[in-house]
């Protein structure tokens, strides 16, 4: 049994299992079954400010530095059909996604999906108020459509759940010292 996790730990959800800290990639695989996986950090600032803060896109590089030109593709207001665009490095290659935003329900919720390209990607960003603070989780699905895709699909997860963590690692210290704030 796992004890209490520690200070800035990031945590595997898997809402079957309960929660239990990332340690092995094999253990992550086993317990997800077909179930999404889902990280998440508590971030002591209001679920609006991180709301704020991630849903300003522009602006995913600064926690999220293998992302790059993430823009949103519809002017105005985003909601329920809005498309947006990233090129995300992952493992030696840099891929290009358009998403479409899938469910919209701010400041708790961000769910968008890809169906073309090399993976088609289902994933959510989920801000939920917990002890003053807010829990913020990413989760996904990324499924592999070409063989090429298929083959590279076990490192690959391996990768990102190293990069899940450290961005969220990236962005609690980003929220809680203020840098938020800052122009960039």
């Amino acid at each position: 049994m796992l004890g209490p996790p520690s200070p800035g730990s990031v945590d595997f959800v898997n809402s079957r299992q309960g929660t239990i800290r990332v340690v092995l990639l094999a253990r992550m695989l086993e317990l997800m079954g077909d179930e999404q996986p889902q990280f998440g950090i508590l971030i002591h600032r209001p679920v609006q400010d991180v709301w704020d803060y991630v849903m300003a896109i522009e602006r995913t590089h600064e926690w999220r530095p293998r992302m790059s030109n993430v823009e949103w593709l519809d002017g105005g207001d985003h909601a329920l059909g809005s498309r947006f665009r990233l090129h995300a490095k992952v493992l030696f290659y840099t891929f290009k996604f358009d998403f479409e935003v899938s469910r919209w329900e701010p400041p708790h919720w961000l769910g968008y999906r890809q169906a073309t390209g090399p993976f088609a990607i289902d994933s959510h960003m989920q801000f939920v108020e917990e002890n003053g603070g807010c829990r913020f989780n990413i989760g996904g699905n990324p499924q592999a459509n070409t063989l090429i895709a298929r083959l590279v699909e076990p490192l690959m997860w391996g990768s990102l759940a190293k990069q899940n963590r450290d961005d969220l690692i990236r962005l609690k210290q980003i929220m809680e010292s203020g840098a938020d704030r800052e122009i960039s």
